[in-house]
Order: C-alpha cells, then structure tokens, then sequence
C-alpha cells in the first residue's frame, strides 16, 4: 500500500487520520507523532520522512497545549528548561544517525519503539486497574 500524493481519496485519507490522531492526541497527551509516524509508514511514506514529518506536527502540537497548559498554570518551567536542552540534545545526535541507518532499519527501529512503548503503557494500565481492584473493588 503506497501513498499517492495526487490522489483527493489519498489526501482525504491522511487528513481523517490527521484529525483522529490530533483528538486522540489531546484526550490523552500522547504526541501526535507517537500515532502519525507508524500510519504514515504504513501508507508508504518514507520512514525518513514520516519521521521528519512528525517532528514538524510535534512542534505544532507542543507549541499550542504549551499555550493550553500556561493559561491554566500546569507548566513547571525549570523543568522544562533543563529537559528542553537535553532532549535538544538527543534530537541532534537520533537525527544523525536516522540519516545514517538504511530506511529499513529505520522502518524496524520505529516499529520496535512503538511496540516497546505500546507493551509499557499497557502493563502499566493493568498494573493500576489491578491494584485499584485490590484497594478497593467497588471503583470498577
């Protein structure tokens, strides 16, 4: 399954996902790019380019639940300075090396990373619904 760039059914298909991944995104705090970058590969995109492509929607994204988040007063801003300027940091070195690696790897780097991420929220999900059920059963 290949994207198609020229085809309206292609397009309108990548801006149903782009909206259901922005909702999701929301309701739940999960970037954008944890849900676009693996449909994007799975349409045909260029892992390369999937990936570069939801850098720019995490910049987006960030930029307005950062507007969100300080009108209500959430943002620890001493926090945010020093793990702004460590994950610079990384972004420099993984870009480096996501042009270094074939695309393939890419492709299988991405794949194991949200399988990784998708095993550890759904453990720790368990893990709470289990020891809510343990402390008091009447929640569920």
């Amino acid at each position: 399954f290949a994207f198609d760039r020229r085809s309206p059914a292609h397009l309108a298909l990548l801006g149903g996902i782009g909206a259901v991944v922005g909702f999701i995104s929301g309701l739940t705090g999960v970037g954008g790019p944890v849900l676009s970058v693996p449909i994007m590969v799975v349409l045909g995109f260029a892992p390369i380019t999937a990936v570069a492509t939801g850098q720019v929607i995490q910049v987006a994204a960030a930029g307005s639940g950062t507007v969100g988040n300080l009108i209500h007063g959430f943002i620890d801003f001493r926090a945010a300075s020093w793990l702004s300027v460590v994950q610079l940091a990384g972004l420099v070195i993984g870009i480096r090396f996501a042009h270094s690696i074939r695309s393939r790897h890419l492709r299988t780097l991405v794949a194991v990373v949200c399988i990784g991420v998708g095993g550890f929220l759904l453990a720790r999900s368990l893990g709470q619904m289990a020891l809510l059920d343990w402390l008091d059963p009447r929640i569920n």
